[in-house]
């Protein structure tokens, strides 16, 4: 991913405006390849048929669901017909500036999917109309907020009690930021200023996943988007996320994905052929 030019399937998005957001509606037949992006991802589905597939699995897609996606999330829409959706992607810079009262929001803490009731649809709806046709960066952000809200109604609170421990965020920032370090439980508690096994107990609270599942999750995650955007060998791509060993790789890999790296290459790589010069239409 890279933070210039930024696209969506070919077309560069976020102009010279005052705000990194972007929306769009589209009618697309057909199957897109699997792909990232360096920004949030909110895909309105308002008619039509298709399949959503993301490291969790495949998805058949419905009208009135909201696929949600953060940075580095890959997916890849299949056999689709027809399928009518609105596409609102932004910066995670606004997250950091204007959106920063809303960074304990779950939402956008998770990737996932999210089904509207017909009231809330036909609001989200209107509100990324609008700022589709807006040219004001206020009323952008208004809209922008009005559909993050309706979505936020949807998605489980976490208890208040429940905040994430400083430990948890730095642990969390140098294991992404160093996956090919050979991280141990005893160094991560240091990092956090924690006793190893409370530790453990903080950062599955904070997380759903103790310490080491998550960083293996992270791992294999990452190696995926490796294996589909890169054309990095199976070994090269075990080394830049911390599994040096092709064996081992190939385990702690088909744990996650039930298949091999170099399997899970060819599968989801003749999704890539298929969609090959496949253009959207409006």
């Amino acid at each position: 991913m890279t933070d210039s030019p930024r696209r969506i399937h070919g077309r560069q998005i976020f102009g010279d405006g005052p705000l990194p957001l972007y929306v769009h509606r589209h009618n697309f037949t057909g199957t897109l390849a699997p792909h990232d992006h360096d920004f949030m991802e909110a895909v309105l589905i308002l008619s039509g048929t298709g399949i959503h597939r993301t490291v969790q699995g495949d998805t058949q897609l419905q009208p009135g669901q909201v696929l949600f996606l953060r940075p580095g999330t890959w997916h890849a829409y299949l056999d689709c017909t027809a399928l009518d959706y609105v596409n609102c992607c932004f910066g995670t810079e606004l997250l950091r500036s204007e959106l920063r009262g809303m960074l304990d929001e779950p939402l956008l803490a998770r990737t996932g999917e999210i089904t509207l009731e017909p009231d809330d649809l036909d609001i989200c709806r209107g509100a990324l109309e609008a700022i589709e046709l807006s040219r004001s960066a206020l009323e952008k952000l208004g809209y922008l907020l009005v559909f993050l809200a309706r979505l936020a109604q949807r998605v489980p609170s976490v208890p208040t009690a429940i905040q994430l421990h400083s430990g948890t965020v730095a642990t969390k920032s140098q294991m992404e930021d160093a996956l090919a370090h050979p991280w141990t439980l005893t160094e991560l508690a240091a990092i956090a200023c924690l006793e190893p096994t409370y530790f453990v107990r903080r950062f599955r609270a904070d997380t759903g996943l103790p310490p080491m599942v998550w960083l293996a999750r992270l791992r294999a995650e990452r190696a995926a988007t490796l294996l589909l955007q890169t054309a990095l060998s199976v070994q090269e791509i075990g080394e830049r996320v911390g599994w040096s060993d092709l064996s081992y790789f190939a385990r702690r890999f088909r744990a996650h994905f039930g298949c091999s790296p170099r399997a899970y290459r060819v599968r989801l790589g003749q999704a890539q052929a298929i969609s090959a010069g496949l253009a959207y239409t409006r």
